[in-house]
């Protein structure tokens, strides 16, 4: 049976699918679950991102585009990309089902986390303009953490996928 922990309330998010959609790079990793250990409830999983290695590149090219009653008139066409790697680590916190027999060097308490990493490498336009484009940060208040899920997985209930998009919020 798939168990799924959701991280995050998306109720918030009043933007498109579309747009969301056009802006987010998927992410996932799996973690093994050791015997005698579950998945704490609530989930407490910790993401961490590292944005160092983006970098963002404005580019202009020519295009033709079709004016009513004009023809054909030439235009300049602005593009602002994000490109680099973006690497990340997650923490999820387990606990033991049974507690009998368990002593740790903590006091009482016996959860344990257990960790992936893993890098997305990122190649993505995130707008056109015919004006000239602004100067653009690269921080965690634009490229932000959404959906991000725990599931069981069905075939090894002992391993754990993690998955979630980084959504670029450059408007």
């Amino acid at each position: 049976m798939d168990e799924m922990y959701t991280l995050q309330d998306q109720s918030d998010i009043n933007v498109s699918m579309d747009r969301i959609k056009k802006h987010q790079v998927p992410f996932q990793c799996m973690v093994s679950i050791p015997t005698g250990f579950q998945i704490q409830k609530p989930n407490t999983a910790k993401l961490v991102y590292d944005v160092s290695r983006l970098s963002m590149a404005k580019e202009s090219c020519k295009r033709l585009i079709d004016v009513d009653d004009c023809g054909e008139v030439e235009i300049d066409l602005h593009v602002l990309k994000i490109k680099g790697c973006l690497s990340y680590m997650v923490n999820v916190s387990l606990e033991p089902i049974i507690v009998e027999n368990l002593y740790t060097n903590s006091g009482r308490d016996t959860s344990i986390s257990v960790s992936c990493q893993e890098t997305v490498y990122v190649d993505h336009v995130l707008k056109y303009s015919v004006d000239q484009l602004p100067y653009y940060v690269i921080d965690g208040q634009h490229i932000q953490v959404r959906d991000l899920h725990i599931r069981l997985m069905e075939e090894n209930p002992q391993t754990a996928h993690i998955s979630g998009f980084f959504y670029f919020d450059y408007r």
